[in-house]
C-alpha cells in the first residue's frame, strides 16, 4: 500500500510580524533579497488534524536559540517589496530552488551535518505596513521518490511502554553531544545481551533484554548497523504528525536519502513522537516500508512539491490582517513612524528621527501660528510639545486655528493652551501635550499685580530651562522680549515667526558659542534702534487684530519648522552658521551651499522672509547686535545676575532696557548727527525728482536723514543682511539693508481680550448641608444663629435626600448634622408641640443607623486641635439621641427595641443591648405576648452578632447559654454566628461542636448557610482539618444540597481538593444528573463569579480567565460582578488594557447599587500611576459625573495630583468641589494631606506650590494652625516671603480662634522675614500684632523681632526690644545675647554698646557658649574693628575656653566691610588657624555688586 504523508501546516506567532515589519523599516527597506529565518516542530498530543505545524516565533530572524523538545528546520523568507511583485515572483523557481538545496547536501554528503535540512521550508511575503497587513505562502519542498515508498504487508510490532522509556532517555542522552541541527533525523538500534561487553548493560528495572543505542545519520556510512539483525534496525526522524498511518511531510525527503546514499529498499522507519514528561504513552510508530529497486541512478533532481494549502484545501497564499489584534494607539504610533523611516529608505538615508523626535518644544502662543506648528511638529515625529497662552478660544478662532472647533468656543471659550494640548493627543494619543495658562511679561506693559507677575515669571522660566526649543508665536513684539532673553541665557534654540498682512519673517536666533563668546547670528530685535514698547495702546480694531491672507500663518508656520528640522540634522546644531551665497554665472541666479555638503535636508537659514504678493522668499542673515535689547551681553549678563529683579525694573522702568543696552546713546548719537546737518541746504534732485509746489518736504527729509544716520550707525555694528540679489552680492563693500516693513502685530495673545474665567462648579453637597455648616459655624463665633424655620428645613432636606438616594451620612456631615439635632430636639410649634413628632424622630433614625462605606477607623491619628469633638461612629451617637429623645417623651413602642439594639450593637455596647432584649422578653413572657418574645429571637441574633464584632468569646458563650436557658432555638443564622466565630479564631474543638449542634426537636442536623461552609473549608485549610472536613462537605452531597450550597461545593472541590477546571465542570454534570427536572439546580452566573472569586484568592488570574471561559462554555454569559472581578485580577497583574477591555464591557451590563465604582475607582488610581492615560481617566470621570458617582478619597487624591502635574487648577477646584464634601473624615486628610505633601516637594514650583495651597486654603477649611504654620514657613524656605506672609494673613483674618495664629506662630514668621530679609512684611506683620489684642509677648518674641530687624540692617530699632527684654520678669536667654550681638553687627557706632553687653556678661560669670561669642565677633567686625575682633578670637582660648572654628572666622570675615579688611582676616587666619581656615574655605564664596566676596555659611534664623 503506497504510504500517505501529513503535510505541514504553518504557524506564526503575532510577534514575529512586528519584527519582520522593524526589519523592513529599519534594515532591509528596498532590499527584498531572502533572509534565513528558523522554523520550529515538535511531537505534540493534539488532533490529527491539528498536528505537523511549523512554528515560526517573534525571534525567529534574529535568533538561532531551539527551545527545549522543540526540532530546528532551516529556513528563507523572501519579502517582497509590492503586491504586484509577490503574485508575479516565480513560485516554481523559489520551491525549486529549496529542493536542490536539499538534493545537492544530499548527494555530497554535507546533508549528514545539517539534516535539519531534511525539514526546510521557504517563505514568499509581502507586508504591509500601511495597513498592518501581511500575505504570506509557505512552501515545504519535498522531493518524491520514484518508484515510491510502500508499506510492507507485514508490520512490525508496535513500542511498548517499556520501550520508549528507554529510547526516549536515550534519545535525550544522543541530543547532549550533538548539534540541534542534527535532532530531528538519527539512527537507532536495539542492541540485546548477546552482543559485544563492550555495549553498555541495559537499563536496569524495566525487564528488556536489550537496550537502545542512538547515532547520528552519518554513523549509517561508518557501520553503525554492522552486527545487528534487520528488525534491530530503525532509521528514526522526530515526527509531528500524530495521524497513526501518515507519518511526517519530511519522511519523504528523508526516504530519497535513504534510496540516494544507504542504497537500502527496505528500511524501518521509527516514527519518533515521545516526549520525555509522558514517554510511558508509548506513541512512537515503526512503519516497514520497501521499494522496487530502481535503475541506474540518475543525477536528476526528482519531482518536488511542497506549497502549502489553505483552510479548505486549495493552493492559495494566506493574509493576516493585525489590526484587529493592536491596540489603536500603536497603530497611531507604528503609522507615524513609518511615513518617516520611509523618508530614509531613499531619499535621505542619513536622517536623524531620533533627533527629531526626542527635542521638546515649547510653544509660546497657542493662535494661528502656535496650532499650525504643533500640527507640523507632531508631523515630523516630535513627541513633547508645550503650549503657553491665556487666551479663550473665540467664535473667530476655528476657521483659522486647525486645533479648535465650534464647541471650543461655547460657554466663554475653552483656554486656548488646554484645548490645544487635548487636541492634539486626540490626534495622535503618544505626544505629550500640555497647557499652561498664563501670561509673559511684557515690556511697556506695567506690572498690576506684582505676585502674580512674579509667579508668571518663575513659571515661564522652568518650562524654558525644561524645553530644548522655544517657539515665539505672539501677537506683539513686546510679548517676545523676555522669553528672547530667557532662550538666549538658558543656551537654548529660539525660533521665531512674524506675519504681516501678506509677508511673513521666519527665523532662528543666534546662539552663543561655547566658548562664551558672543552669537553670530542676530535674533529678532538685532535691527532695532529702540526697545520694544506698548504696540495695543490706542489702536483701533484692525491695528489690533492680526490680520493676514489666511495663508500666510500656514506657510510661515511649516517653513519654521522646516526650518529647525533642518537646523536639528547640522553637526554643530544650534550653532550651525547661515549659508554662504554665491552667483550662478550660467543662470544669474543665487545659489547657496551645502554646509556640510551631505546634510540630508539641504541648507540651514538664518531667516526666510516671504512676500505672498510676488510669492517669492528672500533668504537673509544678518549678525547680532552687541547694543540689542534682548539678545546683547549686557541684557543677558543682567539678567542672569539678578532674575527677577531685573525683569521688574525692566517692566517698571521704561527706559532702563535702552540705557542697559547701549540703544540709548545710540540714539543721542544720531540725534547729534542730524543737527550737525546745514538744514538751508537742499539735497540734489533730479529732473523728475522735483518737488511738488505746495508741499512741504521738511518733515519727511529730516525723518529720512535720521533713519539714514542710524543705518549708518548701525552697519559696522548691527544687524548685517545678505540679500540674495545680485546688486547685493557685487556691492560687498558696504552693507545693504532690504526694505522690508513688517505690519506691528496689534493684539497679544498674553493680556487682552481676554473672556471671564471659567466659573467653578457648584460643590456636591446634599441639600440643606450648607445651612447645616452654617449654624455649627455661627455657634462656634457665638454670633446670631440663622432662622429657626431655616434650620428646621434644612434638617427635613437633608434627612429626605439621604432617605431617597439611599444614601448614608458620613461622620464629617454627622458631627454637624448632630450639634443641629440638639438645638432643635427642644424646640415646639406656635401650638406647643414639638417640631420634631415621634413619627419624624423614627423616619430620621433610619439614615442614621446604616454604617458609611467609608468609615474612619483611625480616628485616634487625627489632629485632636481640628476634630476634639470626633468620635467613630457619629451617625449613631445621633441615633442614641433620638432614641433618648423618644424616652424622653414616653413614646415608647416594642418595635423601637430592635433600632435599640441595632445602635447599641454596632456602636460597640451589645452588654447593654442585651440587657435591653433580656428584659423585654421576659416583659413579654410575663404579660403573655409570646408572639413578640418570640420575634424577640431576631434581637437575640443581633446581640450574638455584636459580641463577636467585638470579639468577646466570653460574653459570646454566656449570650448562647442564656438564649439556651431561654428556650430560644438555635436556628441557622445563630448556628451559623457561632461556627464562623469560632473558625474565624481557629479552635478547632468549638467549631465542630458548634457545626454539629441539631435541632431539638428533629434531632438533625440543621441545613447550613454557604457563609458558614465558606468559612468551614477555609478553616479546615488553615488547620490541617480537611479530612473533618471532606466529612461535612460528603454528608451535604448526601443530603441534597441547594443550589448555593453546590456553587460553595465546586468552590472547596477547586480550592481545597485542588481539582482542576475540567474536574469542576465533570461536577456541574453531576449536579445537573442529580437534579434533572429541577432547572433551579444548574450552575449560572453565580456560581461562575464565585469560582472566579477563588481564583483572585489564589492570586491566579489565569485560573479566573479560565472558570469565565467555563461559563461561555455552557452558555453562561458574564454579569456586571463577573466584569468587576475581571477588572481587579487584571489590575493586580499589571494587564491595563485587559482591565480597559473588562471595563468597556461593564458598561452594557446592569449596576444596582454602583457595586461598580470601587473597581472603577482602583482603575482609575492604576491609570493615574502611569503615564499617558489622561483622556481615558477624564472619559471615565465624565461617565461617573453622569451618573453622580462619587469617587473614593484615594482617587480623589490621585486625579488631582494628575491635574496639578498639567496646571489645570481649575480642574482640581471642579473634582474636588465635587467630590470631597461627601467624605468622612479619613477621607478628607488623605486628599488634605496629599496637597500639603505636593506644596511642600521642592520639586514644584512656587506657583504650583502656591496653587497647592490656596486648594489647602478653601477647600479644606478645617485645618487648623500648625498645618497653616507649617505652609508659612515652608514659602519662607523656598525664599517667597511675600507668598508666607499671604499665609500668615489669612490666619490673621480667620473668624475661628483654632486658625488665628498664636505666638508661637508671631515667632516663625519674624524668623521666616529675617530669613528673607524682607522689610515690607515685616512692617505689615510686625502691625498685625501689635493690633493683636490676643497677643502678650514674650522674650522669644522680641528674639524674633531683633532678628528681623537686623536682618534689613536696622540694628538700631532691633536693640530697642533688647532694651524690652532686659526690662521683662522673663530676661534674656542665651538666643537673646547671640541675636543682640547680631544687631549690633548691623548699627552705627554700637561696638560700645557689644562690648557694654560683653563686659556686664563676664562681671555676672554668665557661660560664654560658643554662639555668643561667634555672635559678639561678628558685632565687633560688623563695626570695622578689625584688630579689636582679632584680638578676642586669640584670647578666646585662654580667657573663655572656646576654640576658634569655621563659623568664628567665616563670621569675622563675612561681618566686615571692604574687601582690604576682609584680606586681612585671610592673612590672619592662614598663619593662626591655618586648619580651620582650610576646612572654610571648602564653603566657597560669593560675590556682591561691589566685588566684595562672602563665605557661604548659613548662620541659623531661629529665636
Amino acid at each position: 500500500m503506497a504510504l500517505k504523508f501529513a503535510p505541514f501546516g504553518s504557524e506564526i506567532e503575532l510577534p514575529f510580524y512586528t519584527a519582520l515589519s522593524q526589519s523592513k523599516i529599519d534594515h532591509d527597506k528596498l532590499d527584498d533579497s531572502a533572509r534565513t529565518v528558523l522554523g520550529l516542530y515538535e511531537p505534540r498530543a493534539t488532533a490529527p488534524e491539528d498536528s505537523c505545524r511549523m512554528r515560526v516565533l517573534g525571534n525567529a530572524l534574529t535568533s538561532d536559540d531551539v527551545p527545549p523538545n522543540h526540532i530546528r528546520a532551516e529556513g528563507k523568507i523572501k519579502n517582497v517589496n509590492t503586491i504586484e511583485g509577490f503574485k508575479n515572483v516565480d513560485k516554481t523557481a523559489i520551491i525549486q530552488t529549496a529542493a536542490k538545496q536539499i538534493w545537492d547536501a544530499i548527494n555530497d554528503g554535507t546533508i549528514y551535518s545539517i539534516p535539519s535540512l531534511l525539514s526546510s521550508f521557504s517563505i514568499l511575503s509581502f507586508a504591509n505596513l500601511k495597513k498592518y497587513t501581511f500575505t504570506y505562502w509557505f512552501a515545504f519542498p519535498a522531493l518524491h521518490s520514484d518508484p515510491v515508498w510502500k508499506s510492507a504487508e507485514e508490520q512490525p510490532p508496535q513500542l511498548t511502554g517499556k520501550d520508549t522509556t528507554e529510547l526516549v532517555d536515550e534519545v535525550g542522552t544522543w541530543k547532549y553531544g550533538t548539534d540541534s541541527r542534527e535532532h530531528g533525523f538519527f539512527l537507532a538500534k536495539r542492541v540485546r545481551h548477546s552482543s559485544s561487553e563492550s555495549e553498555r548493560p541495559p537499563t536496569p528495572g524495566l525487564g528488556l533484554d536489550y537496550k537502545w543505542v542512538i547515532g547520528s545519520l552519518g554513523k549509517f556510512e561508518t557501520g553503525f548497523f554492522h552486527g545487528v539483525e534487520p528488525e534491530d534496525q530503525f532509521v528514526a526522524f522526530v515526527d509531528p504528525s500524530t495521524y497513526p498511518e501518515h507519518p511526517g511531510w519530511m519522511l519523504r525527503n528523508l526516504l530519497v536519502l535513504i534510496k540516494r546514499r544507504f542504497k537500502l529498499n527496505k528500511v524501518q522507519i521509527l516514527s519518533f513522537r515521545d516526549v520525555h514528561a509522558k514517554r510511558h504513552e508509548a506513541r512512537s510508530r515503526i512503519f516497514l516500508l520497501e521499494t522496487q529497486p530502481g535503475e541506474v541512478e540518475s543525477n536528476v533532481m526528482p519531482r518536488v512539491t511542497g506549497w502549502e494549502r489553505n483552510s479548505i484545501g486549495k493552493l492559495s497564499p494566506k493574509l493576516t490582517n493585525l489590526t484587529q489584534y493592536m491596540d489603536p494607539i500603536q497603530l497611531a504610533d507604528q503609522a507615524v513612524d513609518l511615513n518617516l523611516k520611509l523618508m530614509k529608505w531613499r531619499i535621505a538615508p542619513d536622517l536623524n528621527l531620533d533627533r527629531i523626535k526626542d527635542t521638546k518644544c515649547l510653544l509660546l502662543g497657542a493662535g494661528t501660528l502656535g496650532t499650525f506648528v504643533s500640527r507640523a511638529l507632531m508631523a515630523w515625529g516630535v513627541r513633547k510639545i508645550t503650549f503657553v497662552d491665556n487666551a479663550n478660544v473665540s467664535f473667530s478662532n476655528p476657521v483659522r486655528q486647525p486645533l479648535f472647533d465650534h464647541k471650543d468656543c461655547l460657554e466663554g471659550g475653552a483656554k486656548k493652551a488646554h484645548r490645544a494640548a487635548e487636541a492634539l493627543e486626540e490626534i495622535y494619543p503618544n505626544v505629550d501635550s500640555t497647557g499652561h495658562v498664563m501670561s509673559v511679561p511684557m515690556l511697556g506693559h506695567p506690572i498690576e499685580d506684582e505676585a502674580n507677575t512674579r509667579l508668571d515669571f518663575e513659571t515661564l522660566q522652568k518650562l524654558i530651562n525644561d524645553h530644548d526649543v522655544v517657539f515665539l508665536l505672539m501677537d506683539t513684539r513686546e510679548s517676545r522680549w523676555l522669553p528672547t532673553v530667557m532662550g538666549k541665557a538658558a543656551g537654548k534654540i529660539v525660533m521665531n515667526a512674524a506675519l504681516g498682512f501678506d509677508t511673513y519673517v521666519v527665523m532662528r536666533h543666534g546662539v552663543a558659542p561655547a566658548d562664551g563668546g558672543p552669537a553670530v547670528l542676530g535674533c529678532y530685535f538685532c535691527n532695532d534702534v529702540v526697545a520694544p514698547a506698548d504696540s495695543v495702546k490706542d489702536q483701533t480694531l484692525d491695528q489690533q487684530c492680526t490680520v493676514t491672507r489666511p495663508g500666510v500663518a500656514a506657510i510661515a508656520s511649516n517653513l519654521l519648522v522646516e526650518v529647525l528640522v533642518s537646523l536639528l540634522q547640522h553637526p554643530l546644531g544650534a550653532q550651525a552658521p547661515a549659508p554662504l551665497a554665491s552667483v550662478n554665472q550660467a543662470t544669474a541666479s543665487i545659489d547657496y551651499e551645502r554646509d556640510p555638503p551631505g546634510h540630508p535636508l539641504g541648507i540651514v537659514p538664518h531667516q526666510i522672509r516671504g512676500f505672498l504678493s510676488t510669492f517669492q522668499n528672500k533668504i537673509i542673515s544678518g549678525q547680532s547686535y552687541d547694543c540689542c535689547s534682548a539678545c546683547s551681553p549686557k541684557i543677558v549678563n543682567e539678567y542672569q545676575r539678578q532674575g527677577w529683579e531685573f525683569v521688574k525694573r525692566a517692566l517698571t522702568d521704561k527706559d532702563y532696557v535702552t540705557e542697559l543696552s547701549g540703544l540709548a546713546e545710540v540714539q543721542r548719537a544720531a540725534e547729534a548727527a542730524a543737527d550737525n546737518v546745514d538744514w538751508d541746504s537742499e539735497p540734489e534732485l533730479g529732473e523728475d525728482e522735483a518737488p511738488n509746489p505746495g508741499i512741504d518736504s521738511f518733515p519727511a527729509m529730516r525723518s529720512q536723514l535720521t533713519r539714514v544716520v542710524f543705518r549708518r550707525l548701525l552697519w559696522n555694528e548691527g544687524f548685517t543682511f545678505r540679500c540674495p540679489t545680485q546688486s547685493a552680492l557685487y556691492l560687498r563693500h558696504r552693507h545693504v539693508t532690504p526694505s522690508i516693513t513688517l505690519r506691528p502685530q496689534q493684539r497679544t495673545l498674553f493680556g487682552f481680550s481676554t473672556k471671564p474665567p471659567r466659573k467653578p462648579k457648584t460643590p456636591q453637597i446634599a441639600p440643606g448641608m450648607m445651612m447645616i455648616m452654617e449654624f455649627s459655624k455661627m455657634k462656634r463665633l457665638k454670633a446670631r444663629l440663622p432662622p429657626a424655620d431655616d434650620l428646621v428645613a434644612a434638617f427635613r432636606n437633608f434627612v429626605q435626600y439621604k432617605l431617597f438616594r439611599q444614601e448614608t451620612v458620613t461622620n464629617y456631615n454627622a458631627i454637624y448634622v448632630l450639634r443641629l439635632f440638639n438645638h432643635l430636639r427642644d424646640l415646639r410649634t406656635a401650638d406647643g408641640q414639638h417640631i420634631f413628632t415621634g413619627a419624624d424622630l423614627r423616619r430620621f433614625r433610619r439614615v442614621f443607623l446604616a454604617k458609611p462605606k467609608d468609615s474612619d477607623n483611625n480616628y485616634e491619628e487625627f489632629p485632636q486641635e481640628v476634630y476634639a469633638d470626633f468620635t467613630p461612629n457619629k451617625h449613631l451617637e445621633i441615633a442614641k439621641e433620638i432614641h433618648k429623645e423618644l424616652l424622653k417623651r414616653g413614646d415608647w413602642q416594642d418595635g423601637d427595641v430592635r433600632y435599640l439594639v441595632e445602635i447599641l450593637t454596632q456602636s460597640g455596647e451589645s452588654a447593654a443591648a442585651r440587657d435591653a432584649v433580656q428584659e423585654r422578653f421576659r416583659l413579654n413572657v410575663t404579660t403573655c405576648q409570646l408572639n413578640l418574645a418570640l420575634k424577640a429571637t431576631y434581637n437575640w441574633k443581633l446581640v450574638l452578632a455584636g459580641f463577636a464584632r467585638e470579639n468577646n468569646e466570653s460574653e459570646l458563650l454566656k449570650t448562647a447559654a442564656m438564649m439556651e436557658e431561654l428556650g430560644i432555638e438555635f436556628y441557622g443564622e445563630a448556628q451559623r454566628i457561632m461556627t464562623c466565630f469560632f473558625a474565624s479564631r481557629d479552635n478547632v474543638e468549638a467549631t465542630k461542636e458548634w457545626y454539629g449542634k441539631r435541632d431539638k426537636a428533629s434531632k438533625k442536623p440543621h441545613s447550613p448557610s454557604p457563609e458558614t461552609m465558606v468559612a468551614l473549608y477555609k478553616f479546615s485549610l488553615r488547620n490541617n482539618e480537611l479530612e473533618w472536613c471532606k466529612a461535612v462537605f460528603r454528608d451535604i452531597i448526601e443530603n441534597g444540597p441547594n443550589k448555593y450550597l453546590w456553587d460553595v461545593i465546586f468552590q472547596w472541590a477547586a480550592g481545597a481538593v485542588g481539582k482542576g477546571v475540567e474536574d469542576v465542570e465533570r461536577m456541574m454534570d453531576v449536579m445537573i444528573r442529580r437534579n434533572p427536572d429541577n432547572e433551579k439546580m444548574r450552575p449560572d452566573i453565580i456560581t461562575i463569579n464565585g469560582l472566579v472569586e477563588l481564583a483572585i484568592s489564589l492570586n491566579d488570574p489565569y485560573l479566573a480567565e479560565r472558570y469565565i471561559a467555563l461559563g461561555l462554555k455552557r452558555g453562561i454569559l458574564p454579569n456586571s460582578r463577573t466584569y468587576i472581578l475581571q477588572m481587579g485580577y487584571r489590575m493586580d497583574a499589571g494587564d491595563l488594557s485587559g482591565a480597559q477591555a473588562a471595563y468597556e464591557a461593564l458598561q452594557s451590563e446592569e449596576i444596582l447599587e454602583d457595586e461598580d465604582l470601587p473597581a472603577i475607582n482602583k482603575y482609575i488610581r492604576a491609570l493615574c500611576s502611569k503615564p499617558n492615560n489622561y483622556d481615558r481617566i477624564n472619559a471615565m470621570l465624565t461617565d461617573l459625573e453622569a451618573r453622580q458617582a462619587g469617587l473614593e478619597g484615594a482617587t480623589t487624591s490621585a486625579v488631582a495630583m494628575i491635574y496639578m502635574d498639567r496646571d489645570e487648577i481649575q480642574n482640581v477646584y471642579d473634582l474636588l468641589l465635587t467630590n470631597v464634601y461627601q467624605y468622612a473624615m479619613g477621607d478628607r486628610i488623605l486628599i488634605r494631606n496629599v496637597f500639603y505633601d505636593f506644596c511642600m516637594d521642592r520639586r514644584n514650583s512656587n506657583a504650583r506650590a502656591w496653587e497647592s495651597y490656596q486648594v489647602l486654603r478653601q477647600i479644606f477649611e478645617e485645618i487648623g494652625t500648625d498645618i497653616r504654620t507649617e505652609l508659612m514657613n515652608e514659602f519662607f524656605d523656598r525664599g517667597r516671603s511675600d507668598m508666607a506672609c499671604y499665609v500668615f494673613g489669612h490666619m490673621r483674618q480667620h473668624a475661628l480662634s483654632d486658625r488665628k495664629p498664636s505666638l508661637e506662630t508671631y515667632i516663625q514668621c519674624f524668623e521666616g522675614i529675617a530669613m528673607c530679609a524682607d522689610a515690607e512684611s515685616l512692617e505689615m506683620v510686625h502691625n498685625m500684632f501689635k493690633m493683636d489684642p490676643n497677643m502678650e509677648p514674650n522674650t522669644r518674641l522680641y528674639n524674633a523681632l531683633m532678628l528681623a530687624y537686623s536682618s534689613i540692617g536696622k540694628g538700631g530699632r532691633a536693640l530697642d526690644f533688647w532694651t524690652e527684654i532686659t526690662n521683662s520678669t522673663e530676661g534674656p536667654t542665651y538666643r537673646s545675647l547671640e541675636i543682640v550681638f547680631r544687631a549690633c553687627q548691623y548699627t552705627h557706632y554700637s561696638s560700645d554698646q557689644a562690648k557694654e553687653i560683653w563686659g556686664q556678661m563676664r562681671r555676672m560669670e554668665i557661660e560664654i557658649t560658643q554662639d555668643v561669642f561667634n555672635s559678639y565677633v561678628g558685632a565687633l567686625a560688623g563695626r570695622g574693628k578689625f584688630e579689636d575682633a582679632r584680638d578676642v578670637v586669640d584670647s578666646a582660648e585662654k580667657e573663655l575656653g572656646l576654640k576658634p572654628d569655621l563659623m568664628t572666622i567665616g563670621i569675622f570675615y563675612n561681618a566686615l566691610p571692604g574687601q582690604n579688611r576682609k584680606d586681612l582676616v585671610e592673612e590672619w587666619a592662614k598663619g593662626t588657624y591655618p586648619e580651620v581656615w582650610a576646612e572654610l574655605e571648602k564653603k566657597g564664596q560669593t560675590e556682591n555688586e561691589e566685588e566684595t566676596r562672602f563665605f557661604k555659611i548659613k548662620r541659623e534664623f531661629k529665636a
